[in-house]
């Protein structure tokens, strides 16, 4: 699973059709380019805008700077002004989306590596019918799925570009999964030599995005529709177990020290958290637990 142009949609209401955000040709993203961007589309000079970068790294400026530069805005503020502080406003709300850390132990927290294994395991032991593959099953009225979400390319911010498979997760949209196509060529592939990661560059062709409609999935590419929300085929299932490890948690390092069942387990206590509802009751309950990923 992943996320979709599909979830940008419906769950940060953020149009997602028109132009890309991009970098012309030659420029160099340095502190200058950034605060004239911040310059252009806040409404904020350069020189404050590289004073207020220059607190915290140099690149970006605070959620609580936003907040205050536009916590005065009303009907009455000048439309130029309305437009920066609603600019403002998607930025704050995009960078206090929930997000998911690494599955590491927080050893001052006191969190141990057997919760971590324990919570791995359970993902491990999840069945298909577990897992809720379309949230807006039987909501499309208001939460319509759009032709753009079968969009196949390359998707980019900035100078950053990312294919974008819609064909691997088609049980979101509601179609039986099939084997989806070879992904894309990586334009460059660098990997430093005393690093474990490497850094993978792909293409991207000024213009593409304009143009989505020429590369949407075709009516066979996106499958028929489920009858059951896992719904896949068997070609699919065989294809799948040879290209992908099928566990989370090493089998050697399978954990039996910490029952689930018992009260102070990390699943009884984040359960708990769901059903109380909420995301600010939520968080206070991860604080207070210590829990954090």
């Amino acid at each position: 699973m992943t996320i979709t142009l599909d979830d940008v949609f419906n769950i940060l209401g953020i149009p997602v059709q028109g132009d890309s955000i991009t970098v012309p040709e030659g420029v160099r993203l340095d502190k200058t380019y950034y605060a004239s961007l911040l310059s252009s589309t806040l409404g904020v000079t350069t020189d404050e805008a590289k004073i207020e970068m220059s607190r915290y790294g140099g690149n970006g400026v605070t959620l609580e700077w936003l907040r205050l530069r536009f916590q005065g805005v009303s009907d009455d503020s000048p439309p130029e002004f309305i437009e920066f502080a609603a600019r403002g406003f998607f930025l704050y709300i995009l960078e206090n989306e929930p997000r998911v850390n690494r599955w590491e132990p927080r050893k001052d927290a006191g969190l141990s590596l057997v919760y971590v294994q324990a919570l791995r395991q359970q993902l491990d032991h999840m069945q298909a019918h577990e897992v809720v593959w379309d949230p807006y099953c039987g909501h499309r009225d208001s939460h319509p799925l759009l032709d753009i979400s079968f969009y196949t390319r390359m998707l980019k911010c900035l100078d950053i570009v990312e294919p974008y498979y819609p064909d691997r997760v088609l049980r979101q949209f509601g179609r039986v999964q099939t084997i989806p196509r070879n992904p894309y060529t990586p334009f460059r592939v660098r990997r430093v030599s005393d690093s474990k990661s490497y850094k993978v560059v792909y293409q991207y062709f000024d213009g593409l995005w304009q143009r989505w409609r020429d590369h949407v999935l075709d009516d066979a590419n996106r499958s028929t529709p489920v009858k059951f929300s896992y719904d896949c085929t068997s070609e699919y299932l065989s294809w799948y177990q040879n290209i992908t490890h099928p566990y989370v948690q090493h089998p050697d390092r399978m954990s039996d020290a910490v029952d689930s069942s018992e009260d102070s387990h990390p699943l009884q206590l984040l359960a708990e958290m769901m059903l109380l509802g909420g995301q600010r009751c939520y968080m206070r309950q991860l604080k207070a637990s210590n829990i954090y990923y």
